[in-house]
């Protein structure tokens, strides 16, 4: 009885089996991610002088780097850094501004 309670238990079930080779040597295959570089923001006095941030269209569309959730075409030519610029969001503010 005391087996069966100890077995009702358990997360995971013991007789369950994995097949193959790896199983049997132990291996777990890795994940390879590939992350693209990510370009550093700009310094604290560069990001809030207010002298040459303007807003310039790139052609690739990329995540707001302000938001997260956000993608436009939009990135300020000072910064480099990709930033909303709509009527509902406006992320090139926001960043720019303490």
């Amino acid at each position: 009885m005391q087996i069966a309670q100890t077995l009702a238990y358990l997360k995971s079930n013991p007789l369950k089996r994995r097949s193959g080779m790896a199983a049997e040597a132990g291996i777990v295959p890795a994940k390879h991610l590939i992350h693209s570089p990510v370009p550093p923001r700009p310094t604290v006095d560069v990001r809030y002088d207010g002298i040459n941030h303007w807003p310039q269209y790139g052609e690739k569309k990329n995540r707001c780097k302000f938001c997260k959730f956000g993608y436009t075409f939009l990135y300020c030519a000072k910064c480099n850094m990709h930033l909303c610029l709509l009527p509902s969001r406006n992320c090139f503010k926001a960043f720019h501004v303490k």
